[in-house]
């Protein structure tokens, strides 16, 4: 089985972000999409990436109250992320034999990675009320939420995408979800 815990370079990081991007593991599952929905700025050759209005009407069409997008910092968060002490415990949930994928939530709020937040009042459904027009606004990441799998032996990055706010409850932190269905919550170390 592939060990995932070890530092990794923007360089590494941007090829798994790319090989990620539209490819599934298994039989197709957990399609990435982490460039062209949550980058702002092709940084690179045949990359992808979304744009401000594109970020907005995601909203709209999946009825969302907010999203965001990072501003041509993506592949250095990332890898920031995964550097970190709490990024590295993620990877190391990522190699257990059950384990499905890890969804981390971590902490950045030190390196002011810029980013682009739409947020709307988005009932969930549309008798619930209409959605509001779509706000955007320029500010920096506090979290990069990565949902992490294991594509045979190679890390699969799903999405990463920028929060303006911090970890849920203040901490690092992830979800481990297992075959089968079960799940477990866990603290990551600073």
């Amino acid at each position: 089985m592939a060990k995932f815990v070890r530092p990794y370079t923007e360089s590494e990081i941007g090829k798994i972000l790319k090989d990620s991007e539209e490819h599934g593991v298994g039989d197709g599952i957990g399609q990435g999409h982490a460039e062209g929905l949550h980058e702002l700025v092709a940084v690179g050759r045949d990359r992808q990436a979304t744009s401000r209005e594109g970020l907005a009407q995601r909203l709209l069409d999946e009825r969302k109250a907010v999203t965001g997008a990072f501003d041509g910092c993506q592949v250095k968060a990332v890898t920031f992320a995964i550097n970190t002490n709490a990024g590295q415990h993620a990877l190391q949930y990522l190699n257990g034999n059950s384990v499905w994928y890890v969804f981390a939530f971590l902490d950045v709020s030190s390196q002011m990675f810029k980013m682009v937040e739409a947020t709307a009042n988005a009932p969930k459904k549309k008798e619930q009320g209409p959605l509001s027009e779509p706000k955007l606004a320029n500010t920096t990441a506090k979290c990069v939420a990565m949902k992490l799998m294991r594509s045979g032996e190679a890390l699969h990055i799903r999405t990463a995408y920028p929060m303006s706010s911090p970890p849920p409850g203040g901490q690092s932190k992830c979800q481990i979800y297992y075959a089968g269905g079960t799940s477990l919550d866990q603290e990551l170390p600073a």
